[in-house]
């Protein structure tokens, strides 16, 4: 026992720095909202459906969209990391940066709303991730054409559709004309509130399969440059 604490010990001296540089961002975030008065303290520690008093399933789909943005952007940028040292694999690793950073910016924007509570004009900032998107796309093409594109141009077209009835949704409120949702459960034979209920479920149901199919194209194009490298690289130890 004494082992192992001297151990740890030595281990923590030993890397003090790097622990101060994982923990003291925390700290100072800590400690500013120690000492802010605007907002009170539990409404930005506590957990939303304690906040909310809602059931333990309350805006489950939301929250699984949200971690698999920060896990794909996670992927993206440990693959560039690992790619940077790779001389022949460096605008891989500039794709994964600039493609970990746009989804880590869209999981910002999902998780606070930014489109739609902190900026005004929602179009404009759909417009401008998809003038991004396509950006990235024209620079970064032969990339995609080398990887699985099939699911990166899915997830593009899910995440668009479901921006699309997101915009429908924002015309018929702007415009007050939400007796559409009525005419629309009229013709189904079914009620204003089910009609109303399912375009939430059209948009995010989108929105979550092109997050996933996003997720699940981040995840294979990073195996596809680094796991052949790791055989090579065993095989010629091996040798």
């Amino acid at each position: 026992m004494l082992k192992i604490l001297g151990d740890f010990y030595r281990r923590v001296k030993e890397n003090l720095a790097s622990l101060l540089i994982i923990y003291s961002p925390i700290i100072l975030i800590l400690v500013v909202i120690e000492l802010q008065q605007y907002i009170p303290i539990s409404e930005l520690t506590r957990d939303t459906v304690d906040l909310v008093r809602g059931n333990i399933y309350t805006g489950l789909i939301s929250d699984i969209g949200i971690y698999l943005w920060f896990c794909s952007a996670s992927i993206c940028f440990l693959g560039a990391l690992i790619l940077r040292h790779n001389d022949h694999k460096q605008r891989q690793a500039i794709f994964l940066v600039i493609l970990g950073t746009f989804i880590l910016w869209l999981g910002i924007d999902d998780r606070l709303l930014v489109h739609d509570k902190l900026i005004d004009g929602g179009e404009v900032i759909y417009a401008v991730y998809a003038l991004a998107a396509m950006y990235f796309v024209y620079n970064y093409w032969d990339l995609l054409m080398a990887s699985a594109y099939e699911q990166f141009f899915i997830a593009l077209a899910f995440l668009a559709g479901s921006t699309f009835v997101d915009a429908i949704k924002d015309l018929i409120r702007l415009f007050e004309q939400e007796v559409i949702y009525e005419r629309i459960g009229e013709f189904f034979g079914t009620s204003y509130d089910v009609v109303y209920q399912n375009a939430y479920l059209l948009e995010d149901g989108l929105k979550l399969m092109g997050i996933v199919g996003l997720s699940v194209f981040c995840a294979m194009f990073v195996y596809q440059e680094i796991v052949p490298e790791v055989v090579e690289k065993n095989v010629q130890q091996n040798a």
